[in-house]
């Protein structure tokens, strides 16, 4: 403790004080209850503690523990708003202001309770010694953020797993209170036996960094051993879901899928996932329906295709869930959950009613077992999609009454990892994110997307919870960044690229932006035959993925972020040749055209760049830039192909616009500074080829005072029409420039033309109005070219440009 501050001191000596008051024994009861703290780090930036309370049973008889509770009184400070986490994949997760009522689900309890019944769920008792808080009507799962979002100071609450109980967090709408509770679930304590809390943390920071739950995010997926990140757990692939639904056949699994081997060149995979429909009920897993006429050998038969053709071969599985009509429930009716009256639990209504099995049975345990191994060891899939685990925890009667319902879903998760094994890549879909960490290889962390950007029933205004609609589905996306390569790969849900859809080409390009920039699974879920070549050219655009989150600017600012800010660099992505940039999304999620502006200053920083080390996900909260000095930014917007310069205000700020964004859609800039005059050398300002504008560039050699550019693309695919945009200092629209190399050959290009040009057009605003497609080499404005080149599949293509 030598050197602590002053503050430090005080802290400690109140935590000591707190301690001794909150032992206590219940005479009557026998039971002992302890508060355990651990101070753990106290920092400039953050100052972390432990928190964890037990209680032992001493008296002759059993006793029921329903839940654990603890209030803690905030003072008030100014212009508040907490992030609120849900429970599961499907729950809402978003920032709600001071004041502001918590969003609630638009269906009633009965449709949709079950969905979001964890350590949030139900009323709270107030202990006598307590002062009794205002009203509890703001609930998070598991941890939440709180902060002062002028002042820039916060504080994250949180547990640091659910193994033992669901914990979660409450506040009062003033947000001037905050308890902690886990769930005791009216679980038996038997003489002698110990209930314990899962350790709780409070994370004080003064300086609120960028993406406040990177610290909370890294510390726990330390503490449940989360999975080391790959990127080539990143899948890029297709599922059946959201076109055939239902309604899925062996032909049509087929087809989509000899057109992917087709086109593998041009739009590679290495996913492609048959989804539910398979069989004719939930739980009746060897009961294949008949548009599968061979039965389970149809499903060993198109695991072994999909194989062959080097993609990763996945089925979904509801191991945990029961059709009400199917033949397990009537044959074993002993295994579904059921409340204290024997009726079956309700799990909500996701287009039907089911039953969730009771994972506390040996026999359903057995059951599950043989499901998951069944699909690995005899159908041969890889990757299972586990879809609505949370059913296995319905708040109901379970055959072991001594486990709380987290403890319970361990079991669970203990035994699809031992039936899979650690080489089966593991989705998690419906599940309880904290109870997942440690367990799951991807989760899914949003509501279904859907064909329409807001739910169809009850309202299109009414739902911001788990109704599959579009909007649900980004606003997760976006709030759930910070878990992507640290707790697990996010799972965003697909794209769904074909225009039959209510979804506008404005709208797909929205989505696209946010899928993009989560650096998470990408797939589409369409017929891929009838998708056009323009909605395909959306979906080639961010193929390959980055890995890697971008970070929510305005997370605790808005519901659905509309600032997304990622930083390209070789430190985390090696094969990058270009010298560090930045990639910028602004979004509109208001149902009408808005213009939308932001002062880069900020975003950029003000002095020479820090890096963090090469942790994919993560951004430095003291991220800046050595953009300091530059007078102008190159500023690129993928989507419409445009390009233009910021220069430095008078007061130094940087002021980047996006003129009338339509509705539910967003602009994504890439934005370069300029060489200072002495040091000019030539620049890579954009491209259509990756939505990153960059991504695609693995050498690059441009000498000081040179009037000659050197670069090796190569981005994975095959693109016969691409275009990238070259900044060539000293260069005018009288120049004379030459292009050469593999990337500008005609059996590539597929046409000849002149190898040089001295055209020069206005750009276009649009990507399908680009001026003179037809030349190679075209001037776009003051010393920016764009050239036309080509890519192949597997290799690299050089392109050299020289310039007078």
């Amino acid at each position: 403790f030598c050197g602590l501050s002053a503050r430090a001191w005080l802290l400690i000596t109140g935590l000591c004080y707190y301690a001794i008051q909150r032992r206590g024994t219940d005479d009557a009861t026998g039971l002992v209850a302890m508060l355990m703290l651990c101070l753990v780090g106290l920092y400039d930036d953050s100052s972390l503690i432990w928190a964890r309370v037990a209680i032992a049973t001493g008296a002759v008889g059993d006793y029921a523990y329903r839940r654990f509770y603890r209030n803690t009184v905030i003072a008030p400070t100014g212009d508040r708003s907490v992030l609120i986490n849900g429970w599961q994949s499907w729950s809402f997760c978003g920032s709600v202001l001071q004041g502001q009522p918590m969003p609630r689900p638009g269906l009633p309890a009965v449709y949709s309770g079950a969905f979001h019944e964890g350590g949030a769920s139900g009323s709270f008792e107030v202990g006598p010694w307590e002062e009794a808080p205002r009203e509890e009507t703001l609930r998070s799962d598991m941890f939440a953020v709180v902060c002062d979002r002028v002042r820039r100071f916060g504080l994250i609450s949180g547990f640091l797993s659910q193994r033992e109980q669901f914990g979660a967090i409450t506040l009062d709408t003033e947000q001037t209170q905050l308890a902690m509770h886990c769930a005791g679930d009216d679980v038996a304590l038997a003489r002698g036996s110990v209930l314990r809390t899962d350790w709780a943390t409070l994370m004080l920071m003064p300086k609120l960094p960028r993406d406040p739950l990177r610290e909370y995010m890294l510390l726990t997926a330390r503490v449940n051993h989360a999975p080391r990140f790959r990127l080539a757990d990143v899948h890029t692939g297709w599922c059946s879901w959201y076109h055939y639904m239902y309604d899925i056949s062996e032909a049509c699994i087929r087809s989509n899928l000899q057109h992917l081997i087709e086109k593998r060149r041009e739009y590679p995979v290495s996913l492609f996932q048959i989804d539910d429909g398979y069989e004719p009920h939930w739980g009746d897993w060897t009961a294949i329906k008949r548009s599968f006429p061979h039965g389970e050998q149809s499903l060993r038969s198109l695991s072994k295709d999909i194989a062959d053709a080097n993609i990763m071969p996945g089925i979904w599985l509801a191991p945990f869930s029961a059709d009400k009509r199917s033949v397990l429930e009537r044959t074993h009716p002993d295994w579904v959950l059921r409340d204290r009256r024997g009726v079956p639990c309700n799990s909500a209504n996701c287009g039907k009613f089911f039953y969730g099995l009771d994972i506390t049975r040996p026999e359903v345990q057995e059951h599950a077992r043989k499901t998951l191994r069944r699909a690995v060891e005899e159908w041969k899939f890889k990757y299972l999609k586990l879809d609505f685990l949370y059913s296995a925890v319905l708040n109901g009667e379970r055959h072991d009454r001594t486990l709380t319902r987290a403890q319970a879903l361990q079991r669970g998760f203990e035994l699809i990892r031992s039936s899979v094994g650690k080489d089966t890549f593991v989705l998690g879909c419906g599940a309880p994110l904290g109870a997942a960490l440690g367990w799951v290889d991807a989760m899914r962390v949003t509501a279904d997307t859907g064909p329409t950007w807001k739910p169809l029933l009850p309202l299109p205004t009414v739902c911001g919870w788990n109704l599959p609609c579009a909007r649900n589905m980004v606003r997760n996306t976006i709030t759930r960044l910070s878990m992507h390569a640290r707790w697990w790969v996010n799972d965003p849900d697909c794209v769904l690229l074909r225009e039959n859809t209510s979804l506008t080409l404005e709208e797909t390009i929205g989505i696209a932006t946010v899928v993009a920039m989560s650096g998470g699974m990408t797939l589409v879920s369409d017929d891929l035959l009838e998708v056009s070549d323009e909605r395909m050219r959306i979906g080639k655009s961010f193929s390959p993925v980055t890995g890697r989150a971008a970070v929510a600017l305005d997370l605790m600012h808005r519901q659905i972020p509309e600032e997304l800010y990622l930083r390209m660099s070789s430190v985390w992505r090696k094969e990058l040749a270009l010298p560090d940039y930045h990639v910028l999304a602004l979004c509109n999620w208001a149902d009408y055209p808005e213009s939308k502006s932001i002062d880069l200053t900020d975003v950029l920083g003000k002095s020479k760049a820090t890096l963090e080390p090469a942790l994919p996900g993560s951004c430095n909260s003291s991220d800046t830039s050595a953009e300091h000095g530059a007078d102008v930014l190159h500023v690129f917007e993928f989507w419409s192909r445009s390009y233009r310069q910021i220069r430095r205000s008078e007061n130094g700020a940087y002021h980047i616009e996006a003129d009338a964004v339509e509705a539910h859609s967003a602009r994504l800039f890439a934005i370069r500074a300029s060489d200072t005059q002495e040091k000019r050398r030539a620049m890579y300002v954009g491209s259509d080829i990756h939505f990153t504008c960059g991504m695609e560039v693995v050498a690059f050699e441009a000498g000081e005072g040179r009037q000659e550019l050197s670069l090796g693309l190569s981005i994975g695919r095959d693109i016969d029409h691409g275009h990238i945009w070259l900044l060539l200092p000293g260069s005018s629209p009288e120049s004379t420039v030459a292009a050469s190399g593999s990337a500008f050959q005609d059996h590539l290009l597929g046409k000849s033309a002149a190898a040089s040009s001295k055209q020069h057009t206005a750009p276009s605003s649009s990507p399908s109005q680009l001026p003179r497609e037809d030349l190679r080499i075209y001037h776009v404005e003051a010393e920016v070219w764009r050239f036309r080149v080509a890519l192949k599949h597997g290799s690299q293509c050089d392109l050299i440009v020289r310039w007078n």
